[in-house]
């Protein structure tokens, strides 16, 4: 688990998504429903899934957490974005790598269903959230604690404790979610 101290959520500092911001307007409906197992797939087997309400975009991504993640087809169009976050860890923590990065949609009046993430892999992993296209109506839940996220900042959460998120507006609101792996150097 955390090793730097418990805690529900922190504000890890801000990133640039200028550039994401324009790129993620190419995906069409089609696209974000292409990839299915956070959305009730393979990953919870005959469980609903805390996910079904949101879409996903895998960049590197790996069903089991393997320390070598597949990169999806969509991963050479954000590689320059996932260079610049993966330098802007590289600072901050000194060591590690991205075992899995993906961007998610969460559809307008839905929400992410309360949950805990379990696997070891999962609670190893340092979970870093920055919002690309969001407002004043979307709640992140971590623990007891509350936050509506802005664009262009970056929150680590802890994914070991139950959280949650309310989209209470009208228009989907997109992160990009990175799991860094301090102990992962390739």
């Amino acid at each position: 688990m955390y090793k730097d101290g418990d805690f529900n959520i922190r504000f890890f500092g801000n990133f640039d998504i200028s550039n994401l911001a324009k790129k993620v307007t190419v995906f069409t409906e089609e696209d974000w429903n292409e990839f299915t197992p956070r959305q009730g797939g393979s990953m919870y087997g005959e469980h609903r899934s805390p996910h079904e309400e949101s879409r996903t975009i895998p960049l590197l991504f790996n069903e089991h957490f393997s320390d070598f993640p597949e990169e999806y087809k969509w991963y050479s169009y954000f590689k320059e974005d996932v260079d610049q976050i993966r330098s802007m860890f590289l600072d901050r923590y000194g060591k590690g790598n991205i075992p899995r990065i993906i961007i998610t949609k969460l559809l307008a009046e839905r929400n992410i269903l309360p949950h805990v993430d379990t696997g070891k892999q999962l609670l190893k992993c340092k979970r870093h959230h920055i919002p690309i296209i969001t407002n004043g109506m979307v709640i992140f839940h971590v623990g007891e604690d509350s936050v509506n996220m802005k664009s262009g900042e970056v929150w680590e959460i802890n994914n070991a404790n139950l959280h949650y998120v309310r989209n209470y507006s009208t228009e989907d609101r997109i992160h990009i979610i990175v799991d860094w792996d301090i102990n992962l150097e390739y």
